[in-house]
């Protein structure tokens, strides 16, 4: 046998046994790569369950006491502003309060079941009181042509009006009617009320409306403010600015009710828009109306 068959048939069994060497090793790498990627799935999909479960186990959890939210929303505007507690037809808080407010308190007060007591949605009973509140309610207020406007001509009383009537109806995702509502749809819905104006149905869109107003400290009743609870490039939550650092909102802990801007709501802050003669105009229902005849 010549020498080059001897070194091609002694080249060819080396790479025989270190092939026959190699395949064990690149078995078990394959084999440790699945396992990674199987393990590393499950425990994606471990954490996504986890997600789903919190979530679902804190709406369950959730529950609204309308009645509450009514109170307390009362109680923080007669205690913190004049102004506002005169546009809702309420008396402001001082040592003589009038007799007309202290039945009104009292009735607001009395025998309303607790949050731990609702759970879920709200009853049938407590959705007829509620109702029947807001009817009381109406009473109080002054009938007379308010002369106190907006920037945009609208009645600063009107406003105040439409968010008093729509003041403890519980929150929900998606919600557009009096049974539950969220917080783009709220301000929606006041608009339309006082003026006919068909804003744009979410909060990111509802940003691009009207003048921009970048400092808190000129902000104007009926002014817009827009927060980012979700992330920081869109806004995500909206409300409406009534003056002395409150605010009326859809809030997804108790409703539609009247907060403080200040702590949470402050650092979250964007910035607000003013519905100006112009904004109003272009959205306004009664100018497409007009346009189908």
């Amino acid at each position: 046998m010549s020498f080059k068959i001897r070194y091609v048939l002694k080249f060819i069994l080396i790479f025989l046994i270190v092939f026959s060497f190699s395949l064990p090793v690149a078995h078990e790498v394959q084999a440790a790569k699945k396992k990674t990627t199987s393990a590393s799935i499950k425990k994606s999909t471990k954490k996504k369950k986890k997600r789903v479960r919190r979530r679902r186990s804190r709406r369950r959890r959730r529950s609204y006491n309308p009645e509450r939210t009514i109170r307390t929303a009362i109680t923080l505007i007669r205690t913190t502003s004049e102004n506002v507690s005169l546009l809702a037809g309420l008396e402001p808080a001082t040592d003589s309060t009038s007799a007309a407010n202290l039945k009104l308190e009292e009735y607001v007060l009395s025998e309303q079941p607790t949050g731990e007591e609702l759970a879920g949605s709200v009853d049938k009973n407590a959705s007829a009181d509620l109702d029947q509140f807001k009817t009381l309610w109406l009473d109080f207020v002054d009938d007379g042509e308010g002369d106190d406007f907006t920037p945009g001509g609208l009645v600063k009383q009107d406003i105040m009006k439409s968010v008093m009537k729509w003041l403890g109806t519980p929150y929900r995702f998606g919600g557009t009617s009096t049974r539950n509502i969220d917080c783009s749809a709220f301000i929606r819905q006041v608009f339309r009320e006082v003026c006919e104006v068909n804003l744009p149905r979410t909060a990111r869109a509802q940003y691009h409306v009207g003048e921009a107003i970048l400092q808190k400290s000129n902000l104007e009743f009926g002014d817009l403010i827009f927060f980012h609870t979700y992330s920081r490039r869109y806004p995500s939550h909206v409300g409406i600015f009534l003056g002395d650092n409150l605010f009326a909102h859809a809030s997804s802990t108790n409703g539609v009710t009247v907060s403080t801007f200040k702590g949470y709501y402050i650092r979250r802050f964007i910035g607000g828009k003013r519905l100006d003669l112009d904004g109003l105009t272009k959205y306004s229902m009664k100018k497409k109306t007009s346009n189908k005849h």
